[in-house]
C-alpha cells in the first residue's frame, strides 16, 4: 500500500536553509547539527511524495511539454511549479531508502532519479533527472531541522535542494545550494 505523504523544502535565504515537511511525524535519530549525519528521517523503505517548498508552496517536477514526451527525457532539468489538484505523477517522488542513510529520489513518471548534473559542486547549478546509476551524485541524505522540515542534502555535493533565490513563481529552477 502506497502512502502519499508530503515533503517541503523551505528556503530562508539565498544561502537558504533547505528543508522538506512531511504531514506524518518521522522518527528523529539525528542532531541537525552536523550537516552529514546519517540519520533514517524517514519510515518505511520505500514511499511516494509531492516536494514542495515551504516559501513558495510550489512542487518540484520534471520540466517540459508533457504532449512532446520531454519529460521522459534523461538530463531534463527540473523546476517548482503549482502543485495539481489532483497530484500530476512528473511532480511527485518515489523515496527509495538505500539502507546507508542515503535516499534514492526518483520521479513517479519517468522513473527517472534527482540528480547532481556531474556531480559538480557549484553553488546555483540547476538539478536534473537522470537514469539511476548508483552514484553519489544521485543519492541525497534527508534530516531533520525543526518539527516536520527536512534538508535535502546531495552525497558527492554536500549541498541542499533549494529553488533558486527563493522565487514563488512558476518554473523557477530547482538547484544546490549551501
Amino acid at each position: 500500500m502506497k502512502r502519499k505523504l508530503v515533503l517541503c523544502m523551505a528556503v530562508a535565504s539565498l544561502l537558504a536553509i533547505q528543508a522538506c515537511k512531511k504531514n506524518q511525524p518521522l522518527s528523529k535519530e539525528a542532531e541537525t547539527k552536523a550537516p552529514n549525519l546519517k540519520a533514517s528521517a524517514l519510515t518505511g523503505a520505500f514511499n511516494t511524495y509531492t516536494v514542495t517548498n515551504a516559501g513558495s508552496n510550489k512542487a518540484i517536477e520534471v520540466a517540459g511539454t508533457l504532449n512532446q514526451g520531454q519529460k521522459m527525457d534523461p538530463s531534463r532539468l527540473l523546476q517548482q511549479w503549482t502543485p495539481a489538484g489532483t497530484p500530476d505523477r512528473w511532480q511527485e517522488w518515489n523515496i527509495i531508502d538505500l539502507g546507508t542513510g542515503y535516499y534514492r529520489i526518483q520521479n513517479l513518471f519517468s522513473g527517472q532519479t534527482l540528480a547532481v548534473p556531474g556531480g559538480f559542486t557549484t553553488q546555483g547549478l540547476q538539478l536534473e533527472q537522470y537514469p539511476w546509476m548508483g552514484v553519489n551524485a544521485q543519492q541525497w541524505q534527508i534530516i531533520l531541522v525543526s518539527g516536520t522540515n527536512y534538508r535535502i542534502i546531495n552525497r558527492a555535493t554536500g549541498l541542499a535542494i533549494t529553488n533558486e533565490a527563493g522565487s514563488t513563481t512558476n518554473g523557477t529552477a530547482i538547484t544546490q545550494r549551501t
